[in-house]
């Protein structure tokens, strides 16, 4: 079967969605050195949404072996981060971290005192706006506050077409930063998120 240009164009009428048009909301943990949600959407440069893979045992029915569903396993949920010189990011999730473990006294807090609900979003826009947006994605390190202004206004008037919700999220682990004698190198954080369970809106 065989399908037209105007098909496509019917059935694709919302547009495709594009890997460079998201968002995240990280909560405002208390105490950690003032960092905003909106500068901390913005220095995030990649994401991912969860998954849920259904787990199943092999069961002989009749004559035939089939599987049967009996549980679903979820995985964390990776966040990569342009580092700024401030290093504000990486203090940012020492002490998220710190709220889980206290690192003096080695106890363990209780999960409401560190676990946080996190946003990830996919956006549209305008077709008209949407290059100026990916040149200023692309172009990766934000160099000055007038583009880091430029593309907050441009995430900010974008449509939200699906939330992913991370209920009960918390930072199990952060990627070490490595230097070397190469020049150009930018420091990048990427940081592993548990969660209770997900959901979508």
């Amino acid at each position: 079967m065989t399908y037209s240009i105007d098909d496509l164009k019917g059935e694709f009428g919302t547009g495709l969605a594009r890997t460079s048009l998201w968002r995240v909301f990280l909560p405002s943990v208390d105490g950690a050195f003032g960092i905003t949600t909106r500068r901390l959407n913005v220095l995030c440069k990649s994401a991912q949404l969860p998954f849920r893979q259904i787990l199943t045992n092999q069961r002989m029915v009749g004559m035939k072996e089939h599987k049967l569903a009996y549980s679903y396993a979820t995985d964390d949920v990776p966040l990569t981060f342009h580092v700024p010189n401030d290093y504000d990011i990486k203090q940012y999730f020492e002490f998220w971290q710190s709220k889980i473990v206290n690192f003096d006294t080695k106890e363990l807090n209780y999960p409401d005192e560190y676990g946080f609900e996190v946003r990830i979003q996919q956006l549209s826009m305008p077709k008209n706006v949407i290059g100026q947006a990916e040149r200023i994605l692309a172009s990766g390190v934000l160099s000055n506050s007038a583009e880091f202004d430029n593309l907050q206004q441009r995430l900010e008037d974008s449509q939200v077409e699906y939330t992913c919700i991370l209920e009960k999220a918390f930072p199990t682990s952060m990627s070490a930063i490595e230097f070397s004698n190469e020049p150009g190198g930018m420091v990048e954080l990427t940081v592993q998120l548990s969660y209770k369970d997900w959901r979508s809106v």
